[in-house]
């Protein structure tokens, strides 16, 4: 029965591992290079759909304080149905749009279209689905912050502050 177990386990990872190469592949890309100015942020997207009701409250300084930095800034946060109203309650929010936690391609590309450009992307997940790399790449923000390290459009880099490195 464990035989059956590792073997299952096994070809999911080998599957898991096989979507990552090809999100990569398909949805990746160079960020611009340039420096980030948070003075000069237009419109911010923050992905809180995979967030909870305490994940949205401990968020909230970050997004009040991201508006104080750059007040001429649009905050837009991706929400789930159930965080959405906290975020609508903020002020200093200025969008919220609900997404599903895993959303389909038509479901990614509608978003991207009612977003339309953004400057900056935020999300927070060690590593990124396709599902997600492929709305990043829809919006293709000029800076873009996960904490993922493997992805060539991350310009800020944020898992080199927040995550062990390894070695």
């Amino acid at each position: 029965m464990t035989l059956i177990f590792d073997a299952k386990r096994a070809a999911i990872r080998l599957r898991d591992a096989a979507r990552h190469l090809l999100g990569r592949i398909r949805y990746d890309f160079r960020s611009s290079g340039e420096v980030f100015a948070v003075s000069s942020l237009r419109r911010a997207v923050i992905y809180r759909a995979d967030g909870k009701i305490g994940d949205a409250i401990c968020f909230l300084p970050f997004f009040r304080e991201l508006k104080r930095f750059s007040p001429g800034c649009e905050i837009l946060i991706l929400s789930n149905p159930g965080t959405a109203e906290i975020y609508r309650s903020a002020p200093f929010i200025d969008r919220v749009i609900i997404l599903p936690k895993k959303p389909r391609d038509r479901e990614t590309d509608e978003t991207a279209r009612q977003i339309g450009k953004c400057d900056l992307y935020v999300h927070l997940f060690e590593q990124l689905k396709s599902r997600h790399l492929r709305l990043i790449r829809r919006l293709h923000p000029k800076w873009a912050a996960t904490l993922d390290r493997s992805l060539r459009c991350d310009s800020l880099g944020l898992s080199r502050f927040t995550i062990p490195q390894e070695g």
